[in-house]
């Protein structure tokens, strides 16, 4: 179904998170096309200054030479395009089909993306919204399921509790590669790496204690443990859903409390708070 969304359907769309590259919008309106989707903008570093011809240069020669085999990815017109491309083509058949969502690219105005950035202003953490603004020369975005609710998007008769978990890179390199003074990468993980550095530059006020080694060592312990370092600091690594909306962790990833539904001091109580919860918006 070939739709193209302006600036009259931006009302429909409200803000659902972000990451570093892309704006994700949840639907709320009321064609059956689009209920329990998510839409994934691109966005660009507010620093960055590029010409319609120099968007259109999306892989380096290098880069092309990488994917020559893949022809649909290195003849993308788009960023949104090839991510799709890269997720149905490339990771499809290495992680199984039914878990990959690669999306479906649909045609938007740019006075939709222009509203859409209006509409969101309010909403979107400081320091993102410092860093990155709506690539307003994009003509296409990532149409989705949403996968915080039922795919049929009917919350009506039912409850709907989703889980989201980025675990980040679970394995240490053993590269001959890497060089003596760099040594720290074959014994502690990039993520808790960055963690430190983050400390370090005021941007968190404690590291993370968790541990993707932890989560992904098949050990009841240790996967115990790096839940319950989820729970005390999720950042935006570690959300919970109730119908598609946000009752535990972070929108902008930060360690701030004012984004944070439940306090994070014993999982016990989380769980009984995030229980109560479901019950109230249930009946």
């Amino acid at each position: 179904m070939a739709i193209t969304l302006t600036s009259d359907d931006a009302k429909d769309w409200i803000y659902k998170g972000e990451g570093g590259a892309n704006l994700v919008l949840g639907y709320c309106g009321s064609s059956p096309f689009l209920v329990g989707k998510v839409l994934r903008v691109h966005k660009v570093l507010r620093s960055e200054v590029q010409s319609v011809i120099e968007r259109k240069r999306l892989f380096s020669e290098c880069e092309q030479l990488v994917w020559g085999d893949i022809p649909q990815l290195v003849k993308s017109t788009s960023k949104e395009i090839a991510e799709q491309v890269f997720a149905v083509q490339v990771m499809s058949p290495l992680l199984d089909s039914k878990h990959i969502d690669g999306g479906v690219p649909i045609f938007v105005t740019k006075e939709f993306l222009e509203s859409v950035e209006k509409n969101v202003h309010t909403q979107r953490p400081p320091w993102r919204l410092h860093a990155t603004e709506v690539d307003l020369l994009s003509h296409s975005a990532l149409l989705m399921s949403d996968h915080s609710v039922f795919s049929s998007g009917s919350l009506k008769d039912d409850v709907c509790v989703a889980v989201e978990i980025k675990p980040k890179c679970g394995f240490l390199p053993s590269s001959k590669f890497i060089a003596k003074q760099n040594a720290v990468k074959k014994s502690v993980t990039r993520f808790r790496m960055h963690q430190l550095l983050k400390f370090h530059q005021g941007e968190i006020s404690q590291p993370s204690e968790y541990n993707p080694l932890d989560l992904l060592s098949g050990s009841r312990e240790q996967i115990n443990q790096a839940i319950a370092a989820l729970f005390s600091t999720p950042y935006n690594n570690f959300r919970i859903f109730l119908n598609g909306s946000l009752i535990f962790g972070n929108l902008d990833g930060s360690d701030s409390s004012k984004n944070t539904v439940y306090s994070a001091n014993q999982s016990g109580e989380i769980g009984a708070s995030i229980e109560d919860q479901i019950k109230v918006r249930s009946t």
